[in-house]
């Protein structure tokens, strides 16, 4: 993680490790708990990457083509996906913008440049702690979504982005027309600006409700996001004046970027909590996958009394 991301979380007091299992659900109840998106994540040390970075950076082609390389991988994975969908997805199904086919891509597991967000601490609690045999810290990231998109509305605007903004504030009354391919595209794909947003699509799948997800949009390819998230979320020119005068007397205001970290040792003993609350792979991933999963979970996290000593 670079020094600039961490001066800026240190400084803001937006970087706080858990003192115990304890300790870290009292803060996902308090601290994290908001006006916020969460991503959990197995290692400390990764970065808030999509698969479509994953993808690209393995390439031997971007040492020497860069980001030219990644716009031509996005764009020959949506062709070849959307041109055999049809023969598995009903055709009354079928997305109707470039965003909920990258989403529909995303579900299936093809490369996209969406990030898996979710409304619920706890369930990015999961995503943190299920590899719990690791030795490695897990991190949870929470993301302010209105000062990000505030933020991001306000520098569209600056630079003569067609899309009407009246007010950065009433983004959500504006978002579903933003999402039409022209506005998404221009935006997210042409290169031209440097933003973030949270979006979700009009359907979503069963996977998704369980996960209560949803989707960071970034425009920086090929990278880690916290720097352009800090970046946004830092930003105060698109609070208004009595927003600023509250933030320099010391409010606080859940239009942040924190980062909770949470030590190796803790992992095992929060995911039994979770198996209690019934966060499970059984209940986060539908289907008979996920069932088998959420066995399988259970069954290394149980403290066997005694073997069976006859099959039933």
């Amino acid at each position: 993680m670079t020094s600039t991301l961490e001066r800026y979380l240190a400084q803001h007091g937006r970087k706080l490790v858990a003192e115990s299992p304890e300790h870290c659900l009292e803060l996902l109840s308090t601290e994290f708990a908001h006006g916020f998106y969460y991503r959990g994540m197995t290692n400390l040390e990764y970065e808030i990457l999509s698969s479509m970075d994953r993808c690209h950076a393995s390439s031997e082609h971007y040492k020497y083509v860069g980001e030219r390389a990644f716009h031509f991988r996005e764009q020959w994975y949506y062709r070849e996906f959307k041109s055999v969908a049809h023969n598995h997805i009903a055709a009354s199904s079928l997305p109707t913008t470039l965003f909920e086919w990258f989403a529909l891509m995303q579900h299936h597991g093809v490369p996209t440049r969406l990030i898996d967000l979710t409304r619920s601490p706890y369930v990015a609690l999961y995503f943190a702690v299920r590899d719990w045999t690791s030795e490695c810290d897990a991190v949870l990231w929470a993301v302010g979504e209105e000062k990000l998109h505030r933020s991001s509305y306000m520098r569209l605007q600056e630079v003569g982005f067609p899309f009407p903004i009246n007010d950065p504030a009433e983004y959500a009354n504006e978002m579903q027309e933003f999402l039409r391919d022209e506005w998404f595209g221009e935006a997210f794909l042409s290169g031209n600006y440097r933003v973030a947003m949270i979006l979700s699509p009009q359907w979503t799948s069963v996977r998704l409700a369980a996960q209560q997800g949803a989707f960071l949009v970034c425009t920086d390819v090929g990278t880690g996001k916290e720097e352009l998230l800090m970046d946004l979320i830092a930003d105060n020119s698109c609070l208004s004046d009595d927003e600023r005068m509250l933030l320099e007397e010391g409010h606080k205001f859940d239009i942040s970027l924190r980062k909770l970290v949470i030590p190796a040792n803790q992992k095992k003993q929060l995911m039994r909590h979770l198996q209690r609350m019934n966060l499970s792979a059984s209940t986060l991933f539908p289907g008979i996958e996920g069932t088998a999963l959420g066995i399988t979970e259970r069954g290394f996290l149980e403290n066997w009394a005694s073997g069976m000593t006859s099959w039933q």
